[in-house]
């Protein structure tokens, strides 16, 4: 003989087990004839008497431990939907960024062959390589630490090519520099206009043709090493020659300022 006990309130918290019933041989029989308890066989096979009314508080027990467990299940293959849609996702936005960085380096490649094309006449007459060039504008925006853009070659600055800065985001680009000017276009170079070279032999150059002072930066792109120059006539008298810039090194006697190179 065996009951059912499961503790009030019924919830899957509260303990629930088959539990012995001791009884003498005649109480069994007469329970058994009138037909209070039944035969009933357990999970493990197990076979006892027992009333109605415990095998169906044990069906209901088994029933709410069942519903119970469809829900975690549910819930842990949401979960496991969930994580696998999370795995999609970053691999599909892995792949778009992929394909933005491609597209990126494409467009950034097609601009850079337009602007070769675009500067090969420049390329002539400055005697520079096109594949350096994207070197030599990599200097000019790192030193100069400002938003620069080419503009073209300028026969009023004896065909050098003209370079434009943005002091600010809000401001709008001004003339800056000129790249490799032809030397007999430096007869009247407005003394704030920096000329830009690619090497020692066209500071030469420029040095030969100055008439006036002049500013002269030597960035070359083969070593990655830059120098500022002034070149030409005495800037001032020598009653009132300005102080070497921190970067001077010294002067000579035509009153050339050599920048230390960096």
């Amino acid at each position: 003989m065996a009951r059912y006990t499961w503790a009030a309130p019924h919830t899957l918290k509260t303990k629930a087990a088959w539990t012995h019933v001791s009884c003498s041989l005649v109480d069994a029989i007469r329970w058994i004839l009138q037909g209070r308890v039944h035969a009933h066989t357990g999970q493990d096979a197990t076979v006892w008497w027992t009333a109605r009314s415990y095998v169906q508080l044990a069906v209901d027990r088994a029933r709410l431990e069942a519903d119970a467990e469809a829900v975690l299940q549910a819930a842990a293959a949401e979960q496991r939907r969930q994580a696998a849609d999370m795995r999609a996702a970053s691999a599909e936005r892995r792949r778009l960024a992929a394909e933005d960085r491609r597209q990126a380096a494409e467009e950034q490649a097609r601009e850079q062959r337009a602007e070769q094309e675009r500067l090969t006449v420049f390329f002539e007459h400055a005697g520079m390589d096109a594949e350096l060039w994207p070197a030599f504008m990599h200097m000019v925006r790192s030193i100069s630490g400002k938003a620069v853009e080419c503009g073209a070659q300028s026969p009023t600055h004896g065909n050098g090519l003209l370079l434009y800065s943005r002091p600010r985001k809000d401001s709008a680009f001004q003339l800056a520099g000129v790249v490799c000017p032809d030397p007999s276009a430096l007869v009247r170079w407005p003394a704030d206009l920096t000329i830009l070279v690619p090497g020692r032999a066209w500071l030469s150059r420029i040095e030969e043709a100055a008439q006036s002072p002049l500013k002269v930066a030597v960035l070359n792109p083969v070593t990655k090493r830059c120098a500022y120059e002034r070149v030409g006539p005495a800037w001032a008298k020598p009653s009132d020659a300005p102080r070497p810039s921190p970067n001077a090194t010294g002067s000579d006697h035509n009153g050339r300022v050599r920048g230390s190179e960096r």
